[in-house]
């Protein structure tokens, strides 16, 4: 499957960036944010290649999201921050049907009625 949007797979699944309207300059993301986006697309380049997939279709599926989610574990905690994590076992990166278990099914594209 060809993805219009982000062919090359430089979008995570799940949105980690600071958002304006225009009306205010967006707040910068903190330190362990930033290392938790850069941790999440080196887990996506190497997790990709185990389970053969590109790096696209890799983040676009659920092992995508628990990957990324995982990456997010990772960088707080190496931050020393010890509050709120996402719950799930770190072979959902890996196993689609764990995956899915833990943080449901990736989004399907709407079929084309023309």
């Amino acid at each position: 499957m060809k993805h219009r949007v982000d062919p090359e797979g430089k979008r995570l699944p799940i949105k980690l960036d600071s958002t304006s309207n225009g009306e205010f300059a967006p707040v910068p993301l903190w330190p362990a944010n930033l290392e938790a986006k850069r941790l999440a697309h080196e887990f996506a380049s190497s997790l990709s290649k185990k389970t053969n997939l590109t790096r696209r279709s890799f983040l676009v599926s659920s092992c995508g999201a628990a990957s990324t989610l995982l990456a997010f574990n990772a960088a707080n905690a190496a931050a020393g921050r010890s509050g709120g994590f996402f719950d799930l076992p770190k072979d959902a990166a890996l196993d689609e049907r764990l995956a899915r278990a833990q943080v449901g099914p990736a989004a399907t594209p709407p079929r084309s009625t023309v």
